[in-house]
């Protein structure tokens, strides 16, 4: 995963470290339904702009105002790990998260919002980031 993660990352120009301890975090480094049936390493939600194929399931996301809840949602279904991988990279170029911008403000960035405006729902994902990127020396 981190072989992809980097070729994608040189193309886009976005940390590869970030990028595969993500794709881990997501997947249970490769073992989840939505990382094998729809090649979706992110929980990329499919919003109304997506054209590609849809996959739904049931996801437990933290909502703010709420806490976690159970929720029927529509991810992104990708043909294989490297489409899924660019359309992410390409997300994070569009973001500004570049390999000179700091990971660890670019995780700051996507953590949950009092505004309601959530990227990312779990409160301690930037935790979880680091300590994968670290455990295998990425970072």
């Amino acid at each position: 995963m981190h072989i992809l993660a980097q070729e994608c990352a040189e193309t886009f120009n976005i940390s590869p470290a970030i990028v595969a301890a993500q794709a881990c975090l997501e997947t249970g480094y490769g073992k989840s339904i939505l990382s094998k049936k729809a090649n979706n390493l992110f929980g990329i939600l499919a919003d109304p702009q997506w054209k590609g194929l849809k996959y739904p399931m049931k996801t437990r996301q933290f909502l703010h105002t709420y806490g976690w809840a159970v929720r029927n949602v529509y991810y992104r279904s990708y043909p294989t790990w490297t489409e899924c991988i660019k359309n992410y990279c390409s997300i994070l170029e569009c973001q500004g998260a570049t390999k000179e911008s700091l990971d660890i403000a670019f995780l700051d960035n996507i953590l949950p919002k009092a505004d309601g405006i959530e990227f990312i729902t779990d409160p301690r994902y930037r935790e979880k980031i680091l300590s994968i990127a670290k455990k295998w020396d990425w970072l």
